[in-house]
């Protein structure tokens, strides 16, 4: 019966034929080139504890004979074989070492220090070459007088001269609550002469107590003991002119049915109108020392002539009326009969002006 595999007793290499080996058949290994003779198959030999050793010859690359697989031993001096070669780890290597975390730390750190100081020189360098034109809600009309000392008035900050405002209006009703009245126009002598402006006397409910008892009420505004106090006016006085001088345009209608007295406030019975129809006070005119007696005298006959922006010019007047409102009123475009009804406490009128927003 043929075989369809011998193994060469000299080399140990596998031969195969698709025809088979006859026993008795002389075979030339391809290998060795040794002759051999194809022997009987014997009888499987008992298996013993040690397994014999088959000695195994490596074929080469054109022995198509011999189909198993074979591992290649690698060589280190194999020059020729340039395969990546996969490198033992070492034990306590950079990688899991805590000195790569300190150091990744400190670069961290490094680098936030470097964006904090990069966006701190941006913040600065914005910061001066900021455009120091005036805020979005300045009015333009304003800007433009020129103030009493000469030189063009600074921007306007419409938004701060309404808090100012307010301000005021919100002593006056302070006022109201504990005296029972508005305060008059002037503090006055025994013989009624004007001696210092309600601006002074609105001081304790302006929280300026202690400014406020260091006046002599007794002598006017311009006395060695009362005139050392023009410069430093509260800034609820300031409005829309920033003065250093001590000087302001907040004013009050005075006489002829207004809302104000010249030696006795009115108390709240005395606004026929309603005080949401009635203008307190009104920034207007040539400044003035904030403690100085001097307002806006009115009769139903007055022109109103110094019912303009500080400093002269047109445009929109900042305006507080008796209920605390406050609002813009561009007196050029009221009526002579508007505006006496709207500085009347009782003229009966009904309130006939368009308010500036």
């Amino acid at each position: 019966m043929p075989l369809p595999r011998v193994v060469c007793p000299e080399c140990g290499a596998g031969l195969k034929s698709p025809t088979g080996f006859n026993p008795g058949q002389t075979v030339n290994c391809p290998k060795c080139e040794t002759p051999f003779t194809v022997e009987e198959p014997q009888a499987a030999a008992p298996v013993t504890a040690k397994k014999p050793v088959r000695a195994v010859a490596a074929l080469d690359d054109d022995d198509e004979d011999d189909d198993r697989p074979r591992k290649k031993r690698r060589r280190d001096d194999d020059d020729d074989d340039d395969r990546p070669r996969k490198g033992k780890k070492k034990a306590g290597g950079y990688k899991n070492s805590p000195l790569r975390f300190v150091v990744l730390g400190v670069l961290l750190v490094a680098l936030g220090v470097m964006v904090y100081l990069l966006v701190l020189k941006k913040k600065k360098e914005s910061d001066t070459n900021a455009d120091p034109a005036p805020a979005a809600n300045t009015d333009d009309d304003l800007a433009k007088p020129t103030q009493p000392g000469g030189g063009p008035r600074p921007p306007v900050d419409r938004s701060r001269a309404m808090t100012d405002m307010k301000q005021v209006m919100l002593a006056m009703h302070n006022h109201l609550g504990q005296k029972n009245a508005f305060p008059a126009a002037a503090i006055c002598d025994s013989s009624g002469k004007p001696l210092l402006s309600w601006r002074v006397a609105l001081l304790p409910y302006l929280e300026q107590q202690a400014m406020h008892s260091q006046f002599n009420l007794n002598e006017p505004w311009d006395s060695e003991t009362n005139k050392k106090h023009i410069k430093y006016m509260p800034s609820s006085y300031r409005g829309t002119v920033a003065s250093t001088d001590g000087t302001t345009s907040f004013k009050v209608f005075v006489g002829g049915g207004s809302g104000f007295d010249l030696a006795k406030g009115k108390r709240i019975d005395a606004f026929g109108d309603g005080t949401s129809n009635t203008i307190a006070v009104v920034e207007a005119g040539i400044p003035v020392p904030w403690t100085k007696p001097e307002d806006i005298p009115f009769t139903t006959n007055s022109s109103l002539r110094e019912v303009t922006p500080p400093g002269g010019g047109s445009g929109p007047i900042l305006t507080g009326m008796f209920d605390g409102a406050v609002r813009w009123v561009n007196w050029s475009r009221v009526t002579p009969k508007s505006r006496t009804g709207a500085i009347t406490a009782s003229g009966g009128e009904l309130l006939d002006i368009n308010w500036d927003q």
